[in-house]
């Protein structure tokens, strides 16, 4: 069909009229319409390819923060309750330790007092066993005593019925018990009464030193399982206190944790919200867009068809020759316009239109559109001036807001530093902390080992003094049963002869004793010496283990103190740590601040910086427009410009 030539052909046939120029206009629409089709048709791909993307990744991180949120709300509950938990058992090993040491000062203190009386008594046993022996002694080197000697005799026996009247009544003997009444004993008593008083003595010594031997032992074992439980608990103690650090620390990340995943969660659901509004706005403008470039292209080429055709072009012909014939105004007015048209500004091709309208002789609507013109353009001005006024005033205050935010990174960089070294600095005091921690309690294990030695040892020399002295003793005895017997007991008389009978056989002659008088004395000097030597270990015994006690109290003294110190650097620590996540994250969220900043400033100069240069161009640009639409519809409405007729 002739009506489908290319353009070309069309401007061809129609001549170089205005016919040919409105083809050519319809045809640049016709390519720039579909062209912002093409353009269209990209962008709403690239926009669904986004929303499905971005609508697909939200999703999952929405999913994942609920997902993540429960956790750290279980993780929160759960360390919470063993917090409580923690704090609970915390006090009940508090008060089985207290309980322990209470019962263990308790039975130190019944020790001593024990120990004291234990002391007493042996010490008046140990005087009444001298004074009795030396009573002994007195009586068995002579026949008959001197009377001062026995009155002497007689007021020690009364002071030792006296003091251990109860001891004397559980002996049982008759003789004893007879004096303890007041009973005035025979004679030939007096021997063996001392001597039942000195066994009753001795055998009252060394059952009260068995029983206090026994008495010590299971007292040690006693303070041996208590402090064994205290330092249990202790350790328990300390155990759970840094339990109940650790899942403090552990809550306070988790709060912490979830309080950045709701946040992220509340800014993933809005932007999803925000996605779907401008994904559904991009499908019903792609729709929009669609059809009515349809309807433009449509009508374009419908309007091309209608030029090009034959009967359409010969009218056309026909009539724009008689337009040209009778239409000098017009021209006229085409040319001042096409003239202005050809500054190219932003209205060139608007103004292009008018003249070929124009030339065409639609004079009326011609002058309705400059008058159409005028106004847009000047309102196009003051909106220019506007929003050059915008731009001057957005970017100053952008700056402004820039280096607030500058400032406020560099507080933060620096708050930043000052934790980091806090941290450090706390970090390097636990470790310290840590290792005299460590130091003290190793302290009191070699302490511990060292007690337990020195108190092997003191068992050690107080059973062998024992062993000894018993050794010595029964040595003793049986030197003194021989030499403490008077002298008339180991003499016979000689029998008188009886009647007829022949006299008997000479006698044995006089006994005298060998002298045993050096022995004994040096027995009992290292008997006596080696109760000496006991009652000095179990002295040192004493004084070791009150100084290894204060030692041991002094340094949990310490030591309890260093770990509250410890706990409070560690809270301070895990304080600092949460304090340097807070400011890490506003200094993210700053940075991002700022990043927006520049994007908007960035948008600012993608919309201002061309305004702003070309500011004072375009307003006088607009000015002439305004002008050549002025003089064109002047000379529209009849005004006589020579000199406009001259120039053309």
């Amino acid at each position: 069909m002739r009506g489908a030539l290319f353009p070309a052909a069309l401007l061809a046939l129609a001549g170089a009229g205005p016919v040919g120029k409105v083809v050519q206009l319809l045809s640049d629409m016709r390519e720039q319409l579909e062209k912002e089709g093409q353009n269209d048709e990209e962008t709403y791909e690239k926009v669904s390819c986004w929303c499905e993307t971005n609508g697909g990744e939200k999703l999952t991180a929405v999913e994942d923060a609920d997902t993540r949120i429960k956790k750290l709300t279980s993780t929160i509950e759960a360390a919470g309750a063993k917090s409580d938990q923690l704090a609970q058992e915390i006090a009940e090993v508090e008060q089985e330790i207290a309980d322990d040491q209470a019962a263990l000062d308790q039975a130190t203190s019944l020790r001593q007092k024990a120990l004291d009386e234990f002391t007493t008594e042996e010490r008046d046993l140990l005087q009444s066993i001298q004074s009795l022996k030396d009573a002994i002694a007195v009586l068995s080197k002579h026949h008959r005593a001197p009377e001062e000697e026995l009155l002497s005799i007689a007021a020690m026996v009364k002071h030792e019925l006296r003091v251990h009247r109860k001891l004397l009544k559980r002996s049982g003997s008759g003789p004893i018990v007879a004096l303890a009444q007041g009973s005035a004993p025979r004679p030939g008593e007096i021997f063996g009464i001392l001597q039942q008083m000195l066994e009753t003595f001795e055998s009252s010594a060394s059952a009260a030193q068995k029983q206090e031997l026994a008495d010590q032992k299971e007292y040690e074992e006693l303070k041996a399982a208590k402090q064994a439980e205290i330092g249990a608990g202790e350790s328990q103690l300390n155990a759970k206190r840094n339990q109940l650090a650790v899942s403090a620390s552990k809550r306070a990340a988790a709060k912490l944790d979830l309080q950045d995943t709701q946040a992220a969660l509340s800014a993933d659901q809005k932007f999803l919200l925000e996605l779907k509004a401008r994904c559904k706005t991009n499908e019903e403008d792609f729709a929009s867009r669609k059809k009515a470039r349809a309807e433009e292209v449509s009508a374009v080429s419908q309007a091309i068809s209608i030029l090009s055709s034959d009967d359409g072009r010969d009218t056309i012909s026909k009539a724009v020759g008689f337009v040209q014939l009778s239409s000098s105004r017009a021209d006229r007015a085409a040319r001042i316009l096409e003239k202005a048209a050809a500054l190219e500004g932003r209205s060139a091709g608007r103004l292009a239109r008018l003249a070929v309208e124009a030339r065409s002789g639609a004079l009326d609507k011609v002058v309705k559109a400059i008058e159409e013109m005028v106004v847009t353009l000047k309102q196009e001005k003051q909106d220019e001036v506007a929003h050059r006024d915008f731009c001057v005033r957005e970017l100053a205050e952008t700056a402004k807001q820039q280096a607030l935010q500058n400032r406020e990174l560099d507080g933060l960089a620096a708050r930043l530093d000052d934790l980091g070294m806090t941290v450090d600095a706390l970090a390097e005091d636990l470790a310290a902390h840590a290792a005299e921690l460590k130091n003290l309690q190793l302290q009191v294990k070699r302490a511990g080992e060292d007690r337990k030695m020195e108190n092997a040892d003191f068992q050690t020399t107080v059973a062998e003094q024992r062993a000894a002295q018993e050794v010595l003793g029964q040595a003793l005895a049986v030197l003194e049963k021989v030499y403490s017997r008077p002298a008339a007991l180991l003499q016979r008389q000689p029998l008188e002869p009886a009647g007829s009978n022949p006299p008997p056989p000479a006698g044995f002659k006089e006994y005298k004793q060998a002298g045993a008088g050096g022995p004994l004395g040096l027995l009992r000097q290292i008997i006596a010496d080696a109760h000496t030597m006991e009652n000095n270990a179990i002295r040192a015994e004493q004084d070791s283990q009150s100084a290894y006690e204060a030692f041991v109290r002094e340094t949990n003294g310490v030591a309890d103190a260093l770990q509250a110190e410890i706990v409070s650097k560690q809270k301070a620590k895990a304080d600092g740590d949460i304090a340097t996540t807070a400011t890490g994250e506003d200094q993210k969220s700053a940075l991002a601040d700022l990043a927006r900043m520049k994007s908007e400033e960035a948008d600012l100069h993608g919309s201002c910086d061309f305004t702003m240069k070309n500011f004072d161009i375009r307003q006088a640009a607009r000015d002439e427009e305004v002008d050549a639409l002025k003089q064109a519809k002047a000379v529209l409405r009849g005004a006589n410009f020579s000199f406009l007729a001259r120039a053309g």
